[in-house]
């Protein structure tokens, strides 16, 4: 079988005309029958009908399953292609949204250097819902995700690392230690935009509290908000992840709210994906680091 009578044959299933097929790939009206017809032998059975009325071509049942199959080989040897050129430069290719590569991934690279594989890893910052895609199109080898709720993805293996929870970021003066959401419905916010998955934990709260804090600013950078709050802008909401011991000018207040979302760290990979013996090193070592 030819994957490019595939890829004819799935641009026919869509234009239903051979000449479009051929102007779209670049090639003679015959080229397009002749590999029709060669899947047609090869599967022993009609792929099309045509309808002279209208000058088209349509698919028959047996084309209809072929089709479903067709994208489904076709997306399988492209990712199996990127993952063997990967394999060929000796790469491994993680990919991680901002907070976890600032906050999280330094916990294991001292362990990946020693283990003598953090030089195979080119990471990438990526925001976690485009990981996923990128990921199911074989992209990237292991991705670590932040979510704020449980993944149950069938065509993904996914291991949970750690949950951390949300707290407040407040200038170091303020004298709320512990409180409810609903306590800050007055303050003003300093929110993090929708390629984080803070937005969601945070309308969440406000749901359950019946409240509708102000968020006065939105930025894609974490340093960028937690100095907005140094010079008294507002309040942030962010992952404890994101928050360190003692950071200079700011103070973080525990949520005291049952129950309330969590920040969870996921390590995936494609259940398809072949996993060489540095992947399996560099997953297991990110897997023990918090166990």
């Amino acid at each position: 079988m030819h994957l490019k009578d595939l890829a004819y044959f799935e641009s026919l299933a869509v234009h239903k005309n051979y000449t479009l097929v051929a102007e779209q790939f670049k090639v003679t009206q015959p080229t397009i029958t002749y590999a029709i017809k060669r899947l047609e032998q090869e599967v022993g059975a009609t792929l099309f009908t045509r309808n002279q009325a209208h000058k088209e071509v349509n698919l028959t049942e047996a084309g209809a399953i072929l089709l479903q199959s067709a994208r489904h080989i076709q997306v399988e040897w492209a990712t199996a292609t990127k993952e063997i050129q990967r394999l060929n430069v000796n790469k491994i290719r993680l990919v991680l949204p901002p907070i976890i590569e600032t906050y999280f991934f330094p916990r294991v690279a001292k362990q990946l250097l020693k283990a003598n594989v953090l030089h195979l890893i080119e990471t990438e910052e990526v925001g976690s819902s485009k990981l996923l895609t990128l990921l199911r199109q074989g992209n990237i080898d292991i991705a670590l995700i932040g979510a704020t709720e449980n993944f149950d993805l069938t065509d993904l293996e996914v291991v949970e690392l750690a949950s951390f929870p949300f707290v407040i970021i407040a200038k170091a003066s303020d004298p709320r230690k512990f409180s409810y959401f609903a306590d800050f419905a007055n303050d003003d916010f300093i929110s993090l935009d929708e390629q984080f998955v803070h937005p969601k934990a945070f309308k969440a709260l406000s749901n359950q509290s019946g409240t509708q804090p102000h968020v006065i600013y939105q930025t894609n950078n974490v340093t960028a908000m937690k100095n907005l709050v140094r010079e008294g802008i507002g309040l942030a909401f962010l992952t404890a992840l994101a928050v360190q011991k003692n950071e200079d000018g700011l103070k973080k207040i525990n949520l005291i709210d049952q129950p309330q979302p969590n920040f969870h760290v996921y390590m995936a990979f494609r259940k398809q994906h072949y996993m060489t013996q540095n992947q399996i090193k560099v997953s297991d070592i990110i897997k023990g680091a918090f166990q």
